[in-house]
């Protein structure tokens, strides 16, 4: 799914879109105990309490794409004949007023999620009628498609502490008591996807709030199929492959030129308007590497260790192994932060016999705060 898809849908959680008819939901103890699970009929909840459910499920299709938002792709041989896609699809196709299957995921949830608190699962089901553009004066009204689907979060619980609050009819504060209060999402995910306007069985989306851990036990679980690792993790793994694959050829100007050619890739996406999230393969980077310079030898040894981590056929999305805000230049006693964009304020050199790291200033120069002014004499190193 793409970015303008996703937004198509987001828009669709609010009292005055939603189609659906009520919020299911589990209440899970930190023990995998259920506490409780209900189903609220969203015509008799006050139009301010739906927005609130609606704002959870809405949380769902934020952040970024390949990041938070992870493209579920089945295997033709599981659409066709899996416990997994058919369970979905009985969720979907009863709007989940088939209890058997809403209790099967429930179970299927609890039973895999490695949770340390409480937590609430919300679903509910929804149907718009999808209209495209046309140029049929009759066919302007017309419905191409009726898109049905299901949407699930799962949101931790926190319980808050007594407090002092204001109580209106005695117009003074008192002790209140303990309260839970429903948190934003962790993870969630959406059935069918929403591809091209349409839908498309084969895939599903799957969230993450954090970019440390995506549960992929859950995902596993749910869908049978593997998740690429989170993406913070992602870029720790590609930096150590650099590292211990390129050895002493991996030298300032090639992880700068590495910096330049995910920015390019990004660039390009951006100046194009391409809505699907760029990606980039082993074949690309390893390109990179031959163009800076770098050894056969080593270049063998990247795409060994790429495939050894990643996959063969894995392509990455930049964002995931790029720093795009800044450049961090970082020794045993020192932290530097650069502009991305100019990386050709620094390079690399061995002065008197010590490897160091040599800055170009332009305009004002701070040291704590005070600006102070290089004398010719002085050797601009850090």
């Amino acid at each position: 799914m793409i970015k303008k898809e996703i937004g198509e849908l987001r828009r669709r959680f609010t009292t005055k879109k939603s189609n659906a008819s009520n919020i299911i939901g589990c209440y899970v103890s930190e023990k995998k105990e259920i506490i409780s699970t209900f189903s609220l009929s969203a015509a008799m909840l006050g139009e301010e309490e739906l927005e609130k459910y609606f704002s959870i499920f809405k949380a769902s299709l934020s952040g970024t794409i390949d990041k938070n938002l992870l493209d579920i792709s089945f295997a033709t041989s599981q659409v066709v004949d899996s416990p997994e896609h058919k369970l979905l699809m009985s969720l979907r196709n009863s709007a989940l007023k088939d209890e058997e299957s809403l209790k099967k995921l429930f179970n299927l949830i609890i039973e895999n999620l490695a949770f340390d608190e409480s937590y609430v699962i919300l679903m509910l089901a929804d149907r718009f009628d999808v209209f495209k553009p046309s140029f049929r004066e009759e066919s302007k009204n017309d419905s191409e498609e009726m898109f049905s689907f299901i949407s699930c979060v799962i949101c931790p619980v926190k319980e808050t502490k007594s407090a002092l609050g204001y109580e209106r009819e005695q117009r003074a504060f008192h002790e209140t008591d303990t309260s839970c209060i429903v948190s934003r999402p962790s993870l969630g995910f959406l059935f069918p996807a929403f591809d091209d306007r349409t839908t498309n069985i084969y895939n599903a989306l799957y969230y993450t709030k954090s970019s440390k851990d995506n549960h992929p036990e859950l995902a596993q679980a749910l869908f049978n199929v593997g998740i690429p690792m989170p993406s913070e993790e992602q870029k720790e793994v590609f930096s150590e492959i650099l590292s211990s694959s390129l050895e002493e050829e991996c030298t300032a100007e090639v992880v700068n030129s590495i910096h330049s050619c995910l920015s390019g890739i990004l660039e390009e996406n951006k100046e194009n308007k391409v809505d699907e999230s760029p990606k980039i393969s082993k074949i690309q980077l390893s390109d990179c590497l031959m163009s800076c310079g770098v050894s056969d030898e080593k270049i063998e040894h990247f795409e060994e260790s790429y495939d050894s981590q990643f996959g063969d056929d894995t392509e990455l999305s930049p964002h995931n192994v790029l720093s795009s805000r800044e450049i961090v230049l970082k020794t045993e006693n020192a932290t530097i932060k650069i502009n991305p964009e100019r990386k050709d304020l620094f390079e690399t050199k061995i002065i008197d016999g010590n490897p160091c790291v040599v800055i170009k200033t332009e305009g004002a120069l701070t040291i704590n705060g005070v600006n102070v002014k290089i004398a010719e004499k002085e050797e601009a190193a850090v």
